[in-house]
Formats: C-alpha cells, structure tokens, sequence
C-alpha cells in the first residue's frame, strides 16, 4: 500500500517489527541519529507502570530484528522524553522529576553492550506534581539546550542546562496537557479546558500572548503540533477524539477539525521534513494523516490506517524520524515500522 507526502515523495509501509516489553508503554522516542542509516534505528521505551520504572533501548537491525538492547532502572514512571542531542535525552517522570542522560557513547574500546548504555547525569529541580510533558528549544535565542516542562497543576517551567530552578515560570489555571516549544520562540501549551495558550518567554508579562479555544469547555488537548514548514499552522489532538488545526495568524477564529479518532487523540507528531502528520488514540487506532494544512482549502485530511493488527489497548504515543516511525500503548506492544 502506498502513501504519497505532499512534496511528491512515495510512501510505502515496509517492514513492520514488533516486541513486547514488560510494561505498558507510556512513550516512544527514536534516537536522534547523526549519521542516519535506512535500515537501522534505535529508540528508548518507557515505562507508563508504576511497579516496573525503567526505561529501554531497543534496536532495529538491518537484518530486520527488534531487540533489546539495554535496560536502565528509574524511581517512577516515564511521562515524556526530549533530546537536546543525539547522545543527551531528558526524561521526565511521575514523581516530579527532571533528568538529563548520556545515551551511548563513541569511545572506541568499549563493547557494544556499553556502547548502548545509558546514565543519569544531571537533576533539576523537582516539580512537586506530574509532569506530564516537556519540550526542547532548539535554537539559541531562549538559551542553548533550555526546554520547558508542563505539570497536572497548571506549572509551566522554562529550564537551562546549567541551572537547577527554572528560568521562568507560568501558571495556567488548569492541568496542562501538553507542551511544544515552537520554533518562532514561543510556548504552546494545551490544557484540560480545550485550549491552546501561547506564552512569550522574550516579554515581561507572564500571561499568555494568545488563547486559541476548541470552543468546548469539557473538551481537554491532549497533544500539540506544530507544521514543520508552516510555522503558523498547529494541530491539536483532543479528548472527544477530533483532530484541529489553528493558524495562530488568525487569532480566535474557530479552529478547523481536519480528521477525527473514535477515541481521545493521546499523541499527535508531523514528521520533522514533511508535511504528513501522525496521530495515536485511545482507540487503538495510528492514523497517518496526508493534508494540504491550507485552513482556506482543507476539507478533511486524507488518512492512511498504521495500526497494528489485533490491538484493542489505546496507543500513548508515536515517534518519527528519516523514514522509521515507532509506537506503543497499554498493550505493552512496541511497533517500529519504515516508510518511503
């Protein structure tokens, strides 16, 4: 079955592989690969349970296996995982905690077991809620490797690599959802009552600059995107399970529901260089979703089913990168796919 991005480029699913770890799932993240090769990839698997904290590294081979390659014991469950480069991922968990580790390392006497290994070496200050997800800066005009957490308390933090209290701190007055540190320097969070607040770090007000609203107040976003290319464009997955496009030139204006899911939209990612997004849901569903992203013109965007065959468990999160993409969910199944 094929699959066409918008710039033209075929998308074909290829090799599915699978593994089953000894948790749920609660993230998927694929690491950051400098020297990036087709065929192989590797990713770390958190754990979404309380009584098996870890995390793990497993690998996509060449020759077409998924296996476990290292195992790395935390103090509770993972809630979200950013890199700030291809060897230092920060992992938030349950408790409160922020953590920076060194994954891997390139020094050439070391067997490829330490090779794989990963290590804590850094420690913010720890919120007194959840974390519920973090996002990196990347660029320099917040600070070199600053990113910014969001709490189940409405705590918005913006960190630098060298300094255990944040740098700055907002309040929402409801639980945050969800966090992306956008690329115009900004922050967008999405929280329990339907809406997208932007903050603006470079200012001295600490209220948001906008407010985009879902327009119901029972509704909560879940998850947050923002278009690769199209800056302006930012999609939300929401608990009522539609999925919504805002063009924040656009200010209050109603936001668009370009697709939907039978169930909340718990993960929603665009590809880092292409205008496709992936969306994960309570539904057990993974829709790769194919749109023109034009407010003036979309109707609805064109879906293409990823899901696994026989899984009934919701699908927390989802991870792309080249032409791999992961995914995992309750059902403690890890899915790493390729696509062209």
């Amino acid at each position: 079955m094929g699959f066409e991005y918008n710039n033209g480029v075929n998308m074909q699913r290829k090799v599915r592989l699978t593994a089953y770890c000894p948790f749920r799932i609660s993230k998927v993240s694929l690491i950051p690969d400098p020297h990036p090769n087709p065929n192989e990839v590797q990713m770390v698997v958190g754990s979404l349970d309380e009584d098996v904290p870890e995390m793990r590294i497993y690998k996509r081979t060449a020759n077409n296996q998924l296996k476990k390659d290292y195992v790395h014991q935390v103090d509770s469950s993972i809630t979200d995982i950013g890199w700030i480069q291809h060897n230092a991922m920060l992992a938030c968990q349950s408790n409160g905690k922020t953590s920076l580790f060194r994954v891997g390392t390139t020094h050439p006497t070391l067997t490829e077991s330490y090779n794989n290994r990963m290590s804590e070496v850094y420690e913010w200050e720890t919120s007194t809620s959840r974390i519920a997800a973090l996002s990196v800066f990347g660029y320099a005009s917040i600070g070199e490797d600053a990113f910014v957490t969001a709490t189940d308390s409405g705590k918005i933090c913006i960190f630098s690599p060298n300094d255990k209290p944040p740098m700055r701190t907002y309040k929402d007055e409801c639980a945050v959802k969800t966090c992306e540190a956008l690329s115009t320097g900004h922050i967008l969070v999405g929280n329990e009552f339907g809406q997208a607040k932007i903050f603006d770090p470079r200012s001295n007000t600490v209220d948001p600059v906008q407010i985009l609203d879902v327009g119901e107040p029972a509704i909560s976003v879940l998850s947050i995107a923002q278009h690769p290319g199209r800056t302006h464009l930012i999609l939300g997955g929401c608990s009522d399970g539609n999925l919504t496009l805002w063009d924040v030139r656009k200010g209050t204006d109603e936001p668009l529901v370009v697709a939907r899911h039978e169930g909340a939209i718990l993960d929603t990612k665009f590809h880092p260089h292409h205008s496709i997004a992936m969306t994960a849901g309570s539904d057990s569903k993974i829709l790769l979703q194919n749109g023109q992203w034009d407010p003036e013109k979309i109707q609805e965007a064109e879906a293409m089913d990823m899901s696994a065959e026989n899984t009934l468990e919701a699908i927390n999160s989802i991870s792309m990168q080249g032409d791999h993409w992961a995914a995992g969910g309750d059902d403690a199944m890890l899915i790493s796919d390729i696509f062209r």
